[in-house]
């Protein structure tokens, strides 16, 4: 039987279902027809191939009494042995004694027995005692120039007074050292201004993760930085007769390993700085002259064997206080940082790494003005074939992630800014252009975790506002970009109903609910109606199809079932919101889960004021379908899509973030930025500071 057949929603009449779906609940309290459709009971087509049953006799499954109590409660309670959980019971009891009950506070604290979320059904799970925090965490794309692309050329930009690297132009780009260095230099400029950041192991780079030397830096040249200096480093190490030769050659490597790091502290030398090479070179040219009273009886070549000892044991020595010191760099925690259960320690800290998703190579010189004396002549005058922009500079594809931050915390707000004024201050960073590709993506969690019920709600009111919230992004974002797919369009859902026949495998994605337990089935579809404004106009940017979707997503019974139903049908393809979630009724502490909602749809920038306002509207979408009762979620949809009130007052932010979006829109309706997608070649980085990336004014 088609799903589309057997459960789009049609006009009120007599509600029919397959025999072969239904499962007999017998119960001496009967529900009729009339009662059924008096509930506002969805209607569900018929399999022709079956005969009709109608509802009602034996198919009772709903309990008056409870419903008189509890009318919402009343659509999750199971047919046969109906039980309340300790919150529902609590809730009940409050109704008898009181007349009255917590129902209403459904805010996210749950620190305290009185104010905590009433759970509706096992959907809604009571969370653990203690705040529910929103928490945000941003990945933020950059294309950052790193140096004239050829050593012939001159700075294309003079008189910009930003960082350029000449040791690195010779290097090839796809060296996973060179990928490194800049990574590394990113991370030290963060720690510069700081910051709490951590130069972790990223795969991205393209080193393996066993590796040793993801301390080093190719910006100090193919050569040792600390070489000069290190050659004045004498070791010494005398040998004690009274001790064994095992003994002696664990002392001696001890003791001038000791010495080698010490050098370095008390010369300012930091040791990653100092080549591997370097390292090997002294274990056998300085080593050897370093140990002092050997027993002239002993032979030559025992002589050699010894000193040959002391350096394996020195260099296992260097190198396993070396890898602590990598170790270290990926134990940072920034004390504002949520270390939310489960999570990834490499949240905990600002990390960075590449992102070879963003194309500088495939923006060609008609994407830019080009004023007449803007692309200066060769330093060399040999040079004939100038190369043209933005190819006058070696580009670095950067992505640098922010640690698991507070919403609600003052100071997050003011650590983005100073993220985004020292990456800017300190190098040349391409201006937003829509060929390169460059995201924003926002990571939205809560501290205890989401419900299923907040994810059908939040998954409901996105897919509602969808196409509004595009407007607020350049247009390239939802248009064609796979890493930002409309919803509506690319989910598995979305695909499973309207083109699955370009591959079938995608109903697999659809919710098994109907056949599995039609009566929980039934449940879902109440539990829709009352959040769910059903009765809109297609006007009123309802449509068949998105009804139909949305119908889908209330029947899912797992949050892993919705995650998967909310992914993208197109392998490689990345929706407009990522479902980094798994579960069943409360997400929880999964190995390689992150259990956020990612947040795709804007552009790259690294103007943190723009960056707040979007967050703010998405994280008040989030926190008013977590708290918001029934009543007031479907409410607020209906007035918001009857334009009886903005957006922002639904979800309670301010207006004047709307506002700001609303007077940087093109004549299509969609934000811009001041060039139209043309960059200036005379200017094309952001300007230093924090916020817009053309003026630096601060508007928020």
């Amino acid at each position: 039987m088609e799903v589309l057949q057997a459960f789009r929603p049609l006009p009120r009449g007599v509600f029919k279902v397959p025999k072969a779906v239904i499962q007999h609940q017998p119960n001496p309290r009967q529900m009729d027809v009339a009662q059924h459709m008096a509930m506002g009971g969805m209607v569900i087509e018929r399999d022709d191939d079956d005969l009709p049953v109608e509802f009602g006799g034996e198919m009772q499954t709903l309990r008056n009494q409870e419903m008189e109590r509890d009318l919402y409660r009343s659509y999750f309670a199971r047919f046969d042995n109906f039980i309340y959980s300790r919150p529902a019971k609590r809730y009940l009891d409050d109704l008898n004694t009181n007349g009255s009950s917590s129902a209403d506070n459904c805010s996210g604290d749950v620190s305290g027995e009185s104010n905590s979320n009433i759970i509706i059904g096992d959907d809604n799970p009571l969370a653990l005692p203690g705040p529910n925090r929103i928490t945000v965490g941003v990945e933020f794309e950059l294309s950052l120039a790193v140096s004239r692309s050829w050593s012939g050329l001159q700075d294309p930009h003079p008189n910009d007074g930003r960082w350029q690297s000449e040791n690195l132009i010779p290097e090839d780009e796809t060296d996973p050292f060179y990928r490194l260095s800049l990574r590394n230099l990113v991370i030290d400029t963060l720690r510069r201004h700081g910051l709490v950041a951590s130069k972790t192991k990223e795969m991205e780079i393209g080193l393996d993760g066993g590796e040793r030397g993801w301390l080093q830096d190719l910006n100090d040249g193919r050569s040792c930085p600390n070489l000069p200096t290190l050659m004045l480093w004498q070791p010494y190490y005398r040998w004690d007769q009274r001790k064994s030769r095992s003994e002696n050659c664990i002392l001696a490597a001890r003791d001038m390993s000791t010495q080698f790091i010490t050098f370095h502290d008390n010369n300012g030398l930091e040791l990653h700085r100092t080549r591997d090479q370097t390292i090997e070179d002294f274990s056998i040219q300085k080593l050897p002259l370093s140990v002092h009273g050997l027993d002239r009886s002993i032979r030559h070549d025992e002589q050699v064997n010894i000193r040959g000892e002391i350096a394996q044991n020195w260099l296992d020595i260097i190198r396993h206080y070396q890898d602590g010191l990598e170790a270290a760099e990926e134990g940072s925690v920034d004390s504002k940082c949520i270390q939310v259960p489960g999570a990834d320690p490499k949240y905990f800290s600002w990390t960075c790494t590449v992102d070879e998703s963003m194309a500088v190579s495939e923006v060609l010189p008609r994407h830019y003005e080009i004023p007449g004396d803007s692309i200066l002549p060769p330093a060399n005058p040999s040079i004939t074939l100038m190369p043209r922009p933005p190819q006058l500079y070696k580009w670095w594809p950067g992505e640098v992630k922010s640690p698991i931050y507070d919403y609600d915390d003052p100071a997050t707000l003011e650590t983005l800014r100073k993220a985004c004024a020292a990456l800017r201050n300190t190098y040349r960073i391409h201006k937003p252009m829509a060929v390169t590709e460059t995201g924003l993506h926002i990571h939205f969690g809560q501290e205890n975790g989401w419900t299923l019920l907040q994810l059908k709600k939040f998954t409901t009111f996105w897919l509602l506002a969808e196409q509004f919230l595009e407007t607020l992004h350049r247009e390239e974002r939802s248009k064609g970009n796979i890493y930002a797919l409309p919803l509506r369009d690319s989910c598995s859902i979305s695909a499973a109903l309207f083109r699955h026949e370009e591959d079938p495998r995608v109903r697999e994605n659809l919710p098994t609910t109907r056949n599995r337990d039609p009566q929980r089935s039934y449940e879902y579809t109440q539990l829709m109606n009352m959040h769910v404004p059903v009765d809109l106009p297609a006007e009123a940017d309802f449509p068949q199809a998105l009804r139909e979707i949305i119908t889908e997503v209330w029947q899912y019974d797992t949050i892993t079932g919705l995650s998967h139903g909310m992914t993208c049908s197109e392998e490689g393809d990345y929706g407009s919101v990522m479902y980094r979630v798994r579960g069943n009724k409360r997400t929880g502490s999964e190995p390689g889960v992150m259990q956020t909602l990612e947040v795709r749809s804007m552009q790259g920038t690294l103007d943190a004021d723009h960056v707040w306002r979007w967050m703010s509207i998405c994280q008040g979408m989030i926190r008013f379908c977590r708290d918001s009762t029934p009543e007031e979620f479907n409410d607020g949809l209906r007035k918001w899509a009857l334009a009886t009130e903005t957006l922002a007052k639904v979800i309670g932010v301010p207006e004047e973030y709307f506002a700001w979006f609303e007077e940087r829109k093109n004549e299509r309706g969609y934000f811009a930025y001041p060039d139209a997608d043309r960059v200036n070649w005379a200017d094309p980085f952001m300007v230093p500071g924090f916020a817009d990336v053309y003026e630096g004014l601060s508007t928020l």
